[in-house]
C-alpha cells in the first residue's frame, strides 16, 4: 500500500502552459484590421484590459474617423468584459457606428466568480482611462455598476449573440 501513495507523490506537477495568439504592440493579429485585447490576449488584469479597450479605439479613430466606404458598422466588438466595454464606451465617445457582440452576459467571467470575491484595481500605478468605473469592489458590486452604467449610456451590446 505504501508504494501506491509514494507513487502518488513521484509525480511532479506542472502549471499548464497557456498559447497566447500572436499579436503586434497594438494588438493586431496575423489577419488585418483583426484586434485581440484583454484576457485573451493574456491581460487578464481589469485595468489592463479596461485601458487596452480605451487605448484601440483611440488608435482606429484615425483611420475610420474619415472613411466613406459604406458599411453597416465602423467597428464590430466581440465580448462584453472590461476591453470590450471600454471600447464600445469609447467608440460611442468618439461617434463610432459601433456594435458588441457578446456570447454570454454582461462581464460574463465575473459572473463565475465566487459570491463575495473582491476584484482589484490593480496596477496601482496605471491611470485608469477612458470613464468606466473601477475601484476595489466586490463581484457584485461592480456587475451592478458596470450594468447601470451601460444601461445609461445607452452602449449598443448584444448579450446571447
Amino acid at each position: 500500500m505504501s508504494s501506491f501513495f509514494n507513487s502518488l507523490f513521484e509525480k511532479k506537477f506542472e502549471p499548464a502552459t497557456v498559447k497566447l495568439p500572436q499579436v503586434d504592440q497594438y494588438g493586431q493579429s496575423n489577419i488585418k484590421g483583426i484586434y485581440l485585447i484583454g484576457e485573451i490576449a493574456g491581460k487578464p488584469l481589469l485595468k489592463n484590459a479596461i485601458n487596452m479597450g480605451y487605448d484601440i479605439i483611440e488608435k482606429l479613430y484615425p483611420e475610420l474617423k474619415d472613411n466613406t466606404e459604406k458599411k453597416i458598422f465602423d467597428v464590430l466588438i466581440v465580448g462584453a468584459g472590461a476591453a470590450g466595454i471600454s471600447a464600445s464606451l469609447r467608440a460611442k465617445q468618439r461617434g463610432l457606428n459601433y456594435i458588441n457582440i457578446e456570447q454570454g452576459k454582461i462581464a460574463n467571467l465575473i459572473t463565475t466568480f465566487t459570491k463575495g470575491k473582491t476584484l482589484f484595481a490593480e496596477p496601482m500605478d496605471d491611470e485608469l482611462k477612458g470613464d468606466l468605473w473601477l475601484d476595489e469592489t466586490t463581484k457584485e458590486d461592480i456587475l451592478d455598476r458596470w450594468s447601470n452604467f451601460i444601461s445609461a449610456e445607452k452602449l449598443n451590446i448584444r448579450t446571447k449573440e
